[in-house]
């Protein structure tokens, strides 16, 4: 009993989560837990490892099959984030983390792993990027105008102008620099 409900709460807590395990077989076949092809809107939860390669995006798979051959072959330990291939134009991408790892040796290694649904944290980095590079646009191309100044001997001197501040001050910082200095002297 106490097995069955510990089971109904992993299987709850992997579908809240979008998320679940993997294994890939001797067969090439890679077998899904049934929330993970539920979530994949797959309705066989075993397949062949090309057929589930298909799932993730073009400019993710060939890392990522890349990375399942370091697996099998080295026991390189995988992690990776990708994206499913979605054939709506416009929609958000579901994004996963993908990881796995060899479990055991000689007849008994396994190859498993674990994917959870990382969108909402993808797509969220995406838009801060997107944010980031739209305010990089506007400081580059507005006339930006910084003025700084240091405390030396009692008096602000000007360490630092923007050029496009010069035309409207009439003067360079050289020439504030030596005022500065003709300041003190007298």
């Amino acid at each position: 009993r106490r097995h069955v409900q510990s089971m109904e709460r992993l299987d709850s807590l992997q579908n809240l989560l979008g998320t679940g395990w993997w294994e890939i077989t001797a067969e090439e076949q890679i077998a899904l837990a049934p929330t993970l092809a539920s979530a994949l809107n797959l309705s066989d939860r075993l397949l062949p490892v090309e057929d589930w390669l298909s799932l993730f995006h073009p400019a993710d798979r060939d890392e990522l099959r890349s990375r399942l051959r370091a697996l099998q072959w080295q026991g390189d330990a995988l992690t990776l984030s990708v994206r499913l291939h979605r054939a709506e134009v416009g929609a958000a991408a579901t994004w996963y983390r993908i990881q796995g790892q060899v479990s055991a040796t000689g007849e008994h290694r396994r190859l498993v792993g674990f994917m959870l649904d990382i969108s909402d944290i993808q797509n969220q980095q995406q838009r801060a990027a997107a944010a980031h590079a739209r305010l990089d646009n506007l400081i580059a191309s507005s006339p930006a105008v910084i003025y700084v100044q240091r405390y030396a001997e009692g008096a602000l001197v000007p360490d630092f102008f923007s050029a496009s501040l010069q035309p409207l001050l009439g003067w360079t910082l050289e020439e504030a620099a030596g005022r500065a200095g003709l300041a003190r002297s007298t």
